[in-house]
């Protein structure tokens, strides 16, 4: 996965997203600037938190711009995102059409599915004892 910032008018900066790879400086600053244990952070990462998007931008923009500020990192959430990546997109609909074949299905997971399918992604091949 991703983290994507795109100001508008911009060139996307764009990180690998995987929280355990921060290094315990990141993370510390992270907690210490959002009052968030690490955990509490990343839960409130895959919440859509402002203020975890904001540890998260300042962290990776410190990372080649080390005099940066906490309060020099401003944004709109329409300038950060994520991002899968293509094996991330095919077990996603793979998933997403087992769901489908067992009748599980959500009107929201089916729209994510063809929106998928119309992009082009095939789903990932069963993962060998699963169905």
């Amino acid at each position: 996965m991703h983290f994507v910032y795109q100001p508008e008018g911009a060139d996307p900066l764009k990180w690998d997203f995987d929280p355990t790879r921060l290094m315990n400086p990141e993370v510390e600053a992270i907690e210490r600037h959002t009052g968030l244990t690490f955990g509490a952070w990343v839960e409130a990462v895959g919440n859509s938190s402002v203020l975890a998007f904001h540890g998260l931008l300042y962290v990776y923009l410190k990372r080649t711009t080390p005099t940066l500020k906490w309060d020099d990192v401003q944004f709109c959430m329409a300038d950060v995102s994520f991002d899968l990546t293509d094996d991330e997109k095919a077990q996603l609909v793979r998933t997403l059409v087992d769901k489908r074949d067992a009748g599980t299905i959500t009107t929201q997971e089916q729209a994510a599915l063809d929106a998928y399918i119309a992009e082009g992604v095939e789903p990932a091949e069963r993962v060998s004892g699963k169905a």
